[in-house]
């Protein structure tokens, strides 16, 4: 990323007369300035149509990973670089503020939209244990 110079920034000095840097957008501190922000980029692409309404990643013993993540009609779970579809129901979370909650106890993920029968899996975590 190209090095972009400003002067210091103190947002607390007046505006009449300043040369320095009173607002820093969409820029990072280095160490002789500041670098634009990278620009984001989708890691998959699960839910195209649909907006996510939650998440959560479970750590495995061997420190894998496994995110389950619901739209307002599906829940899928994330694993070995591939999304499952694990929707056992019809799924119908509310249009405008419906949201998907998640946690774990012991072995077991339980997740709920508060709408729908609550959904439970099970061994999807084993508890890491340092």
């Amino acid at each position: 990323m190209p090095f972009i110079g400003f002067d210091e920034w103190i947002p607390d000095q007046v505006l009449w007369n300043n040369k320095a840097l009173i607002n820093a957008k969409n820029v990072i501190p280095g160490p002789l300035g500041f670098s634009p922000i990278k620009s984001y980029s989708a890691a998959t692409s699960a839910f195209d149509t649909e907006r996510v309404r939650g998440a959560k990643t479970f750590r495995h013993s061997n420190a894998t990973l496994t995110t389950i993540a619901g739209s307002r009609t599906l829940l899928k779970k994330y694993s070995a670089a591939s999304w499952t579809d694990i929707s056992d129901a019809a799924y119908s979370t509310d249009n405008e503020f419906g949201f998907w909650s998640f946690a774990q106890y012991g072995t077991l993920a339980v997740m709920t939209n508060l709408i729908n029968p609550v959904k439970l899996i099970e061994n999807i975590f084993h508890p890491y244990i340092e």
